[in-house]
């Protein structure tokens, strides 16, 4: 006995082949989008540990940032560290002074605590891993200021620090322009208080 293609079946028999491609190609939207999470430890015993939260979709980058162990009632830049290519992190030897990612100051509450939520553009691709996150001491373009009788050692590390910063920009200088987004930083008297890699 034949079966009868009822409109019932034909209707389905057509839409099939277009639900088997939908199902190969997947969500389009989410194509391109990364999320990493950064764990944040403390620095030279600062006390300052969290975590970063942080997802990029085209040159949007947003997320949330939770920290603890800051003075309260005070302001901590906060960057995305890295270079176009190659892997940086942590550890003394494996970090870059350049900025991927300038972020806004984080504001420490009477607790000493940040829970903040972050959106920003940076270049397609600029979070990812062999990145990382690091926050510092203080706000974008303040110093620590030297304790009494400290102000000597304060003016031989602001001497060091021009010097670095004068090698370097002869060194970028007989160089190529490296083709990244980020800012080349040397962060002398505002050290990292607080440190995470992308995962």
């Amino acid at each position: 006995m034949r079966s009868r293609l009822t409109p019932a079946r034909l209707a389905f028999l057509a839409a099939a082949p277009f639900a088997l491609i939908a199902a190969a190609c997947g969500d389009s939207s989410e194509e391109g989008a990364a999320s990493h999470t950064f764990t944040l430890s403390a620095l030279e015993d600062s006390g300052v540990t969290g975590s970063a939260e942080l997802s990029q979709d085209g040159d949007q980058v947003t997320g949330s940032i939770e920290l603890s162990g800051f003075e309260p009632n005070t302001a901590h830049a906060m960057h995305l560290h890295g270079e176009a290519e190659g892997t940086f992190g942590c550890a003394e030897e494996d970090r870059t002074s350049n900025h991927l990612i300038d972020f806004p100051d984080l504001e420490a509450d009477a607790d000493g605590n940040v829970k903040a939520d972050v959106s920003i553009e940076a270049a397609e691709g600029t979070l990812r891993e062999g990145t990382y996150v690091m926050v510092h001491a203080v706000g974008m373009g303040e110093t620590l200021e030297a304790e009494d009788g400290e102000e000597e050692g304060a003016m031989e590390m602001e001497e060091d620090d021009a010097m670095e910063e004068m090698e370097m920009e002869e060194d970028e200088a007989m160089e190529e322009e490296v083709a990244d987004d980020g800012h080349n930083h040397v962060h002398g008297t505002n050290p990292g208080v607080t440190c995470g890699e992308a995962a």
